[in-house]
């Protein structure tokens, strides 16, 4: 039964992101370098992500992926300011999901694909029915969970 919208009680809330100054910190943290060395950073990663972590762990995850941020063991952490302040940002969680999708490798793809089909949640006989019993998937399921693992794609229970 579908009830009217005004019957309902619903609590708006209004997410804000982290100050400036917090995500300095934590970059700061992050990286090992003093905030000074971190502030210009920040500042360019805040005016992308307005402070909301979701976006900030996402936009950095990019930048190390296209290697605008890199480490170096001698001579540390790099970046170049410049490029990361070309460099857009999306603000749309959708957008940010569709972009990593697409960075995947295709077998990854295919493997999120099939598993798909079974829910959001996927009991691991399942994954060993097809792991046994597919010809095409079975040999790469697992790895290719694992990868979509570190993407931060799944997760297993």
């Amino acid at each position: 039964m579908i009830q009217s919208l005004e019957s309902l009680n619903v609590t708006a809330l209004h997410l804000r992101g982290v100050a400036v100054e917090s995500l300095n910190e934590t970059l700061s943290e992050a990286l090992c370098l003093p905030m000074r060395k971190t502030r210009l950073l920040s500042q360019i990663i805040y005016q992308k992500t307005q402070g909301y972590p979701l976006f900030v762990v996402e936009f950095l995850d990019v930048l190390l992926t296209e290697k605008l941020i890199t480490h170096d063991k001698d001579l540390g952490w790099k970046w170049d300011a410049g490029a990361i302040e070309l460099k857009e940002m999306s603000i749309n969680v959708a957008e940010l999901l569709s972009s990593k999708l697409q960075r995947l490798p295709q077998n990854v793809l295919y493997a999120l694909q099939v598993m798909s089909c079974f829910g959001s949640h996927v009991d691991s006989k399942i994954i060993n029915i097809v792991k046994n019993n597919s010809d095409i998937v079975g040999p790469m399921i697992i790895p290719a969970l694992q990868a979509a693992q570190n993407e931060g794609l799944v997760d297993f229970a």
